[in-house]
C-alpha cells in the first residue's frame, strides 16, 4: 500500500509523495527471544588519496553474521585502514561485540563492563590469531575508523565505545542512541515476550553508556544539500580521516640520500719558458 511522504528539497521546497511501500532489504533471520530481523551485510574495498582502504557496513549484530565478517575482515588485511560503518545499527547478540572487536586489538582489552545486581560481567575483546582457514594471522594493527548515528544503538555502543575508550578507534558521525542496557527477554502467557533490562554497562573509564551515548570524536552534521546531490558526507568524512591516519602511519616518505659532491679535476701544473 502507498504511504504520503511530505518532503523538504534542498532549496527549501516542501513536496509531497505518494511512495508505494516496499519489503525491506536484507536476508531474514531469527535470533532467539526476538522476532526474525532483516540483517545486511556489505565488505568493500576503495581508494581515497592514494590509500587503499576497507569498509565494512551491517546490521544488527546477528550470530549468523559472524562468519561473513570474519572472511571480510582476513580479506582485507593488507589495506591502509579500515572502516566499520555502524550507522543504523540498533543492537543485537552482545558477546558478538568481543568477538569482533578482537580482529581489530593485539592486546586483551575490557570493552564495557555490566554492572548487575549483585555481579560483574566484563565484555573482553581477545586477539584474534587465527583466521577463517585456521592458519595463523596477526590482528589488523591499521588504523580504525567507526561510522556512528543517532540509530547506532546497543552492541553497537559497546563496540564503538570500548575501541574508542581504549585508543583503539577513531569515531566518526554523530552522537548514538544511548540506549545500551544489556537485556533478556521472558515468555509471556499469550506467546508476547518482555524484554527486560539486567545491568548497567560502563566503559573502562566508569562512563555509563546509556542516556548519554558514544560522542564521536570527529562530528558529521547531515547536509541536505550534498544528499541532494546524491553524496554521503558521513562516510566521506570517515574516509578523509581513515586515508589521513594511514598516511601518518606510513610516516614520511623516503627521499633520497643527497648526492656525493662532484670531484673537479685538478688542472696540471703548467711552465712559462721564455722572456717574461
Amino acid at each position: 500500500s502507498p504511504i504520503r511522504l511530505a518532503v523538504r528539497e534542498a532549496t527549501g521546497e516542501r513536496r509531497e509523495f505518494w511512495v508505494p511501500r516496499e519489503r525491506p532489504d536484507g536476508e531474514l533471520l531469527a535470533f532467539v527471544g526476538l522476532p526474525p530481523q532483516r540483517a545486511t551485510f556489505q565488505a568493500w574495498t576503495l581508494v581515497h588519496d592514494g590509500m587503499k582502504l576497507g569498509a565494512i557496513r551491517f546490521s544488527p549484530w546477528l550470530p549468523q553474521l559472524v562468519a561473513r565478517i570474519d572472511s571480510a575482515v582476513d580479506r582485507m588485511r593488507g589495506v591502509d585502514a579500515m572502516i566499520v560503518d555502524l550507522r543504523g545499527n540498533p543492537g543485537g547478540a552482545a558477546l558478538m561485540a568481543s568477538g569482533v572487536a578482537g580482529h581489530f586489538t593485539r592486546d586483551t582489552l575490557t570493552l564495557v563492563t555490566m554492572l548487575a545486581r549483585g555481579s560483574t560481567l566484563r565484555y573482553v575483546a581477545n586477539p584474534r590469531r587465527v583466521n577463517p582457514a585456521l592458519q595463523r594471522v596477526e590482528p589488523f594493527a591499521g588504523p580504525l575508523v567507526l561510522l556512528v548515528d543517532a540509530g547506532t544503538a546497543s552492541t553497537s555502543e559497546f563496540f564503538a565505545g570500548g575501541l574508542q575508550a581504549a585508543k583503539r578507534a577513531v569515531v566518526v558521525g554523530d552522537t548514538t542512541a544511548g540506549m545500551a542496557l544489556p537485556a533478556l527477554t521472558a515468555a509471556l502467557p499469550f506467546g508476547d515476550r518482555l524484554m527486560h533490562a539486567i545491568a548497567d554497562a560502563r566503559l573502562p573509564t566508569g562512563t555509563a553508556l546509556d542516556g548519554r551515548g558514544v560522542i564521536p570524536d570527529v562530528v558529521v552534521t547531515i547536509d541536505r544539500r550534498r544528499l541532494a546531490m546524491g553524496q554521503d558526507p558521513e562516510f566521506l568524512v570517515a574516509a578523509i580521516v581513515a586515508a589521513s591516519r594511514a598516511r601518518m602511519a606510513r610516516g614520511p616518505a623516503p627521499t633520497a640520500p643527497p648526492a656525493p659532491p662532484t670531484a673537479r679535476p685538478v688542472p696540471p701544473a703548467t711552465s712559462r719558458t721564455g722572456p717574461g
